[in-house]
């Protein structure tokens, strides 16, 4: 190992690989000069695809965490320094599930890649069909090779060395979702961008007849310039061979019927990427397996089922609920037909269009709503109908409540369809501060605010038509109407200069307006 790799790294510093065969350190946000050749190394150059060509400290840190004990005697540094085919072993990345990943420097391209060297116990194994497991990973490695897609880690090499097989991929310039989920749960806009990522990835492979079989979070990386990538295909196989059996996984994100002995298909992949789902949105696993066996496993299937919150958090959708339940099925044939299906309900999903709506839509979308509502007071208040109340104590309170009626029922139908007249015409939505449409009570509770023209002008109305309610009632009336109106100024004032257009009811209830795409 060379000695300037063993220093550590500042946090925004880099270990470049010059062109030249040099080692560099330079700082990712200012650059840099290779010592040897004078070579500049550009900021431009660091964030481009080609940071595969840098050392990114931590990444698969964690491989290992899933898999227990391996059946080799597994030392970290026994590879380091030596070179199979034209890559020199840097430093132990972690443990995959068919083998040992490495930092690796591809001699004859000058760049650092990560390669996975297969675990010693594979080369003699033999399936029930008689064909090498080592000769079956390296054909999905050859399969995963052909695989040109942005969300799919690339592999560069397979190769024999020593009697080792191995195979050089891409260096993901970031950090795997395990590592990211140790912060705790992601924020839905996160989850719905790397689902997608890893639902097009899933989908492309299984149209070239691959199905993953080992999806959990440490098998995903996040890259910071390419999205979510789908890595380590050690336990794929073909989704055309309904005779191969799985050689493993991670127990928490097996299929039921993996565990029970059935063949895995594609829907087992997607109860994989449901437990993965679950995890990223509730910072938990939908269902803790216990034990070392598979009768243990197969007992926690059995007796546990997967529970969501109580109460759903605001800021989830609620369609997100049923979307889990049916990735996670226990029957594979609930669960969803292809990725195409998967994709498009998660595409539905993604949250609205986060672009505040200006003030003029949204007074005009105000005046709508008001004009609708008081309308359908008008009919009681013509003369025959005020002459007819003031001789009934009785006909008064029906009028009053009649009223009250057009609000209540407005604020009703708000709260179920969460969306007014007036803001559809202008093409606008309501969202709580997690860019989702609010839940039914606190959408109510924000159009009775937002509707206090209509319930003063009820006021006023009833008033009226009780000339003889004596001089405080008058005062009281007339106050309300002068805080109201207030209200109103500070309100449009709000509207006019606060951040996102937000008025005093969208402060109040942490609601925004924004234009409905």
């Amino acid at each position: 190992m060379r000695t300037e790799e063993t220093q550590p790294l500042q946090p925004d510093a880099v270990l470049f690989r010059c062109a030249c065969g040099n080692d560099v350190r330079v700082d990712r946000k200012l650059g840099g000069k290779c010592n040897k050749c004078n070579r500049a190394v550009s900021t431009k150059v660091l964030n481009s695809e080609l940071s595969a060509t840098m050392t990114v400290t931590g990444l698969f840190s964690d491989l290992d965490r899933d898999h227990g004990k391996s059946e080799d005697s597994f030392d970290p540094n026994e590879f380091v320094g030596q070179t199979y085919g034209h890559y020199e072993m840097v430093k132990p990345l972690g443990r995959g599930g068919s083998g040992f990943v490495y930092l690796a420097l591809d001699t004859s391209l000058q760049r650092y890649v990560a390669v996975k060297i297969l675990k010693s116990n594979l080369v003699n194994s033999k399936r029930t069909d008689g064909r090498s497991e080592v000769d079956l990973l390296l054909e999905e490695a050859v399969a995963q090779a052909r695989v040109a897609h942005p969300n799919i880690v690339s592999i560069y090499f397979v190769g024999m060395d020593r009697d080792r097989p191995f195979y050089a991929m891409e260096l993901v310039d970031g950090v795997s979702l395990s590592e990211r989920l140790e912060e705790g749960a992601l924020e839905f806009s996160e989850i719905s961008n790397i689902a997608e990522d890893i639902v097009e990835a899933l989908g492309f492979s299984y149209e070239l007849d691959v199905i993953h079989g080992d999806i959990k979070p440490s098998n995903i990386l996040l890259s910071k310039k390419s999205g979510a990538k789908l890595s380590d295909f050690g336990l794929a196989r073909r989704a055309s061979d309904k005779a191969a059996m799985v050689t493993g996984g991670t127990p928490n994100y097996l299929a039921p019927e993996i565990v029970f002995g059935q063949t895995p298909s594609v829907q087992s992949d997607m109860y994989a990427l449901g437990v993965t789902l679950f995890e990223m949105t509730f910072g938990r696993l939908p269902i803790e397996m216990s034990g070392t066996t598979v009768s243990q496993w197969q007992q926690s299937h059995k007796s546990q089922r997967v529970k969501f919150p109580d109460d759903w958090p605001e800021n989830l959708p609620p369609q997100w609920m049923s979307f889990l339940k049916k990735l996670l099925a226990t029957d594979p044939n609930d669960r969803f037909e292809s990725y195409e299906t998967v994709s498009a309900e998660l595409s539905r999903m993604q949250p609205t269009s986060n672009v505040s709506a200006s003030p003029l839509p949204r007074i005009i979308a105000a005046a709508i709503d008001w004009l609708i509502v008081m309308l359908f007071m008008v009919p009681f208040r013509t003369p025959f109908a005020a002459e007819l109340v003031q001789s009934s104590g009785w006909l008064q309170a029906i009028v009053y409540l009649v009223d009250l009626l057009p609000i209540l029922a407005y604020t009703f139908l708000i709260a179920i369809f969460r969306q007014s007249v007036g803001r559809k015409l202008m093409q606008l939505r309501v969202l709580n501060r997690f860019g989702m449409i609010p839940k039914a009570r606190k959408m109510a509770m924000r159009s009775i605010l937002r509707m206090i023209g209509p319930w003063t002008m009820a006021l006023m109305m009833f008033s009226a038509i009780n000339p003889d309610s004596g001089p405080v009632k008058v005062y009281f009336v007339v106050g309300v109407a002068v805080l109201v109106l207030i209200y109103l100024l500070a309100a449009t004032a709000s509207l006019l200069i606060a951040r996102k257009h937000r008025t005093i009811h969208d402060f109040i209830f942490e609601t925004q307006v924004v234009i409905d795409s």
